[in-house]
């Protein structure tokens, strides 16, 4: 996938589906077996080219690559044709529901890239509860310091209990990728209730949110700085985020 000209890992069950659609999918009829006018399927200016190279099968010569045309017509269904060929086909729209061309929705899921070896500080804020936990991380004996508003808090932490929560952090997903024009997650973002920052060899910070859909419609949102996108966190994801480290529970 891409964000700009930075390519990175794709979302691998999006990958999957999208692969099955092409290869097993069935069209819901046929259009046209010598379409001369496209612009009927809006294939005149398609909406979208999917293009796959193929490899080859053994002791064939390289196969070229198979480009195909989708676009919606003036009577709003969906139609593809493969270049070079006349045949028009008709697709439904469930079809077309894994042939997205939206970044996000090819963006892996995985929230945080990093290794805990290369973690310094852990900052643990929630917000209106006096300043941030600081834990610093020994990578040589895989120990931790504490503080909180200028106070030793070494003897008050559990250090398995920051172990495991720093593994989940390693692993955590997010539920769904929102692009930076979300509305709602950018004026739920300005009141925060969380906020966690990893001080690695690269900055980064995420800020998980409740939003003010009210009690019965909770949704997390977060952000992290070196990113635009917003995202969605699942219950779980946002009970380990605020779980405790101390000795005491």
């Amino acid at each position: 996938t891409a964000e700009g000209s930075r390519y990175q890992e794709a979302n691998p069950e999006h990958l999957v589906s999208l692969l099955k659609t092409v290869k097993l999918g069935k069209v819901a009829g046929f259009a046209s077996d010598k379409a001369t006018d496209l612009s009927v399927y809006g294939l005149d200016n398609p909406r979208m080219t999917l293009t796959m190279s193929l490899l080859p099968k053994p002791g064939e010569e390289p196969r070229p690559p198979v480009t195909v045309f989708f676009s919606k017509g003036t009577d709003g269904s969906w139609y593809a044709r493969q270049a070079g060929k006349p045949t028009v086909v008709m697709l439904d729209s469930a079809y077309m529901k894994d042939l997205l061309t939206d970044a996000l929705a090819w963006k892996k899921k995985m929230l945080f890239s990093f290794s805990r070896f290369d973690l310094k500080e852990m900052h643990l804020e929630r917000i209106g509860s006096g300043g941030p936990l600081i834990l610093k991380f020994d990578r040589l004996d895989d120990s931790w310091t504490a503080a909180k508003d200028g106070k030793d808090e070494t003897l008050n932490i559990n250090p398995n209990r920051a172990n495991r929560y720093l593994d989940e952090l390693e692993k955590m997903e997010v539920s769904t990728w929102l692009p930076y024009t979300d509305a709602t997650a950018h004026e739920a973002l300005k009141n925060p209730v969380f906020r966690l920052k990893l001080i690695l060899q690269v900055y980064k910070e995420a800020a998980p949110v409740q939003s003010q859909a009210g009690p019965s419609d909770i949704t997390y949102y977060g952000r992290v700085n070196t990113s635009p996108n917003y995202f969605i966190l699942n219950m779980d994801a946002v009970r380990l985020l605020g779980a405790s480290l101390s000795e005491d529970n």
